[in-house]
């Protein structure tokens, strides 16, 4: 996985809480769309999938994180750390691929700095 490093208070002090609705999704899923010149840092994630899928989080097109299982009717929680989970290149989306048709709820946590 990749993971970005952030000093303790060195976080951006606004963090965005955005809810996760979608039905049938598959392919590139755009969580949070890209800012020129800046980057987005996943902090929280609680998102629950009806389908047993295979999730990727990715900055842009390229992967973040290896391949992650998700059975059926599972949830996929990231709990709030001072690392955070995911950081995308200035400028890119943050996004998740999913290999599978699924309906996906819950939401994200996320900053967006130009560190």
């Amino acid at each position: 996985m990749h993971v970005q490093r952030v000093a303790p208070g060195d976080q951006e002090p606004s963090v965005i809480g955005q809810l996760i609705e979608t039905t049938g999704s598959t392919g590139v899923v755009t969580l949070v769309a890209g800012v020129t010149g800046r980057r987005i840092r996943l902090w929280r994630a609680f998102i629950q999938f009806t389908n047993a899928a295979d999730i990727t989080f990715r900055s842009g097109s390229t992967d973040l994180t290896g391949s992650i299982p998700v059975p059926a009717g599972a949830t996929v929680a990231l709990d709030t750390s001072p690392i955070a989970w995911a950081t995308t290149a200035l400028g890119e989306a943050l996004n998740i691929n999913v290999s599978a048709s699924t309906d996906m709820s819950g939401m994200i946590a996320y900053s967006v700095d130009d560190r």
